[in-house]
């Protein structure tokens, strides 16, 4: 079991947040062979001075498992956390009630808590954001989060409809996991086992189809598959 405890930034746009790791990609791992993977919040830090402090488990294993993730399902329920450091507290329950609006229209199971940082635990940035998933009824995972940004975004309820319709957007793209996730798994199936070979969907802005041109974070996967066939000499086949 390796435990690492260490200081960051727990949230900041276009990277992955506490909620996220915690509730989209480690149930993912488990696809892959990896059981009993945590992670604990001590403190949050927003962007730009940080303060965050977590602690995380992974236990070891010998070999990662190849996986076969092919089909999204249809969408079940709608979880999510908003969250506010060292502001007030009601403007994480506003987010809340305009994510509600968005989303009522769609599934009626739809569940999102408050959680507030006050002082310390709060780090030494001020400001409020939220994280969602969508879980579909073949255990697939979904995500997007949004931070506060007073130079785009300067008032809850905008941000809270952002949040929604940016779900909205991945779900459309009909991948099994949400575009920021997918290099990382690209990693993981790069190294598991290479008796049998792996299949995923990804999320395609072109239904059906398995581009991943002018998706956010593209270039990232794009990277990611270059640098896995330079160093490992692994390829990937694409497609429809």
């Amino acid at each position: 079991m390796i435990i690492l405890i260490f200081p960051l930034i727990l949230s900041k746009s276009k990277f992955l947040l506490f909620y996220v790791i915690f509730s989209c990609l480690f149930p993912l791992l488990k696809h892959f062979g990896i059981e009993g993977a945590s992670i604990e919040i001590k403190k949050r830090g927003l962007y730009p001075k940080g303060g965050g402090h977590i602690s995380i488990q992974i236990p070891y294993v010998r070999e990662l498992e190849s996986i076969s993730l092919t089909d999204e399902g249809k969408v079940k329920k709608i979880r999510g956390v908003a969250y506010s450091c060292n502001v007030n507290p009601t403007l994480a329950a506003r987010m809340i009630d305009s994510i509600r609006g968005v989303f009522n229209d769609y599934i009626p199971d739809v569940w999102m808590h408050c959680d507030h940082y006050k002082k310390e635990k709060g780090g030494f940035s001020k400001g409020y954001g939220v994280s969602i998933i969508a879980e579909t009824t073949t255990e697939c995972l979904i995500s997007t989060d949004q931070i506060y940004n007073i130079r785009d975004v300067s008032d809850p309820e905008k941000l809270g409809e952002i949040a929604a319709m940016s779900l909205l957007d991945e779900i459309y793209y009909s991948g099994v996991v949400d575009i920021r996730i997918a290099p990382t798994v690209l990693l993981l199936m790069g190294l598991s086992s290479a008796e049998n070979t792996s299949e995923i969907k990804l999320p395609s802005k072109k239904l059906g189809l398995i581009y991943i041109e002018n998706v956010i974070n593209s270039d990232f996967m794009v990277r990611t598959m270059r640098s896995l066939n330079q160093f490992f000499g692994i390829k990937f086949k694409i497609s429809e």
